[in-house]
């Protein structure tokens, strides 16, 4: 039976309908404690597109629902759907408001006054040790991952295989959860507050409320915030004032959902070197696939070789599964002459580690003769977490004679084994010569103390 199992796929073995979601807090952590199973813990608010499509997609989600069999499922919000839950399934509203007090009192240790990022995703083992974590919204294949991730950390003979689908996400935070007072923790706004916010902004206020104001709108999936921010940025005055619209544009990159993109397309063809690079760097923090054809579409007309090595490095982050978008950046890698350029194709080829014709250039860039390229091979795959690859850096590693090389194949073989990425921001800053900080993937400020303050 236990061979008939791990061929099965996980949707052949479960047909629940729904996530089992828990009602009872102490009795779901006696039952992960007993079972050795994994706590799951979801935050969800309503009146926001992100959290309505988690609720409503992602949820829902066949290959999510059966690896939730492996865990012990607690769902938190705050809101009332009417007695028993229209929302989630099998419970009622008053279960899912006291799990959420719980959440945030036993899981994220902050008060009833901290506002909690939603949606957000908590995995931590039945001794209560956070295994990971996820803010903002995510696909249901990043969930996947997530999922399977943390029930073959906490028990690693787990009869679970991760989804051919599944991909990690941007904003994984190993071993912890976003701080409840770090300026990267942005509560996206409802939809009733959207309007009242701009109103105040449009009527003055001060420069602190402002700023803040100005990142919850950013971090808002809403047809009339993005409307209002689109308008700023096009402004002229504050075209014209280059500080306030890179710090605007580094805003979007770090909080912004996929519905902002247009309005960062625009600058992909700005006449400002460093506002189009600008723009790369946050349309691939922000990862809208619709985007990649775009991108494309400019970067063979792109003069600059700087801007054009972030826009292969965007293209084939964001088109992880756009086989199209990965020929391309695999003729990148191949590049003979511009070793940035073919450095940040390598860096981009780490997501698409599981691919044949992907794999073969990153073991051509593992053993290159650029440190450059052998190095950005390597942290691409960190980028991915193809911890299926881990043996092909350990072999690179023994064979590598630089010294600053030897230390980067250390730090990416820690992170394959599990540990976080965020000691990798600097040499990959380096390596891929663009110091534009990237907070989805490596963590850090949001530029939340930078926001537009007039």
């Amino acid at each position: 039976m236990r061979l008939l199992i791990l061929l099965l796929p996980l949707t052949a073995l479960f047909s629940a309908a729904d996530i089992s979601w828990e009602t009872d807090f102490e009795a779901a952590l006696a039952r992960a404690k007993a079972e050795n199973k994994v706590l799951f813990c979801a935050l969800n608010m309503d009146g926001e597109k992100a959290n309505d499509r988690m609720a409503k997609d992602v949820y829902s989600d066949k290959e999510v629902i059966a690896l939730t069999q492996y865990t012990v499922n607690l769902i938190g919000s705050r809101f009332e759907h009417g007695g028993k839950c229209k929302r989630f399934s099998g419970i009622t509203c008053a279960d899912h408001q006291q799990m959420e007090k719980h959440i945030r009192a036993n899981v994220l240790n902050v008060t009833p006054q901290n506002d909690l990022v939603a949606p957000q995703h908590i995995f931590s083992d039945a001794s209560g040790k956070i295994l990971l974590s996820v803010p903002y919204e995510i696909s249901a294949s990043e969930l996947q991952w997530c999922l399977a991730t943390a029930i073959l950390k906490a028990n690693p003979d787990a009869d679970v295989k991760m989804p051919d689908k599944a991909r990690a996400p941007r904003r994984l935070i190993q071993d912890g959860v976003l701080s409840g007072g770090s300026d990267t923790a942005i509560t996206p706004l409802s939809e009733d507050d959207v309007e009242s916010t701009i109103k105040a902004i449009r009527n003055g206020m001060r420069a602190d409320a402002r700023a803040e104001a100005m990142l919850r709108l950013l971090a808002t999936d809403d047809k009339t915030a993005i409307e209002f921010v689109d308008v700023e940025l096009g402004d002229a005055r504050i075209q014209r004032r280059k500080p306030l619209l890179v710090r605007m544009i580094r805003a979007m990159g770090a909080v912004s959902p996929q519905s902002f993109s247009p309005t960062l397309e625009r600058f992909l063809k700005y006449p400002d070197t460093e506002i189009r690079m600008e723009a790369v760097v946050a349309l691939e923090q922000i990862g809208n696939k619709k985007i990649v054809k775009e991108i494309r579409s400019v970067y063979g007309k792109e003069g600059s070789a700087r801007v054009r090595a972030q826009m292969i490095r965007a293209i084939g982050i964001i088109g992880v599964d756009d086989k199209s978008a990965r020929s391309a950046v695999i003729k990148a890698a191949k590049d003979k002459k511009d070793d940035v350029l073919a450095s940040n194709a390598l860096f981009a080829l780490g997501l698409h580690a599981s691919d044949k014709k992907a794999w073969t250039e990153i073991e051509v860039g593992l053993s290159h003769t650029s440190t450059r390229r052998r190095q950005a091979a390597a942290l691409g795959l960190a980028l991915g977490r193809a911890s299926g690859r881990i043996d092909a850096v350990r072999a690179a590693r023994k064979i590598e004679k630089d010294e600053e090389a030897q230390a980067t194949f250390d730090a990416v073989i820690a992170v394959l084994e599990g540990g976080p990425i965020s000691g990798l921001a600097n040499i990959s800053a380096k390596v891929t010569d663009s110091e534009i900080p990237r907070p989805r993937f490596f963590g850090g400020q949001t530029g939340a103390e930078e926001t537009p303050s007039e």
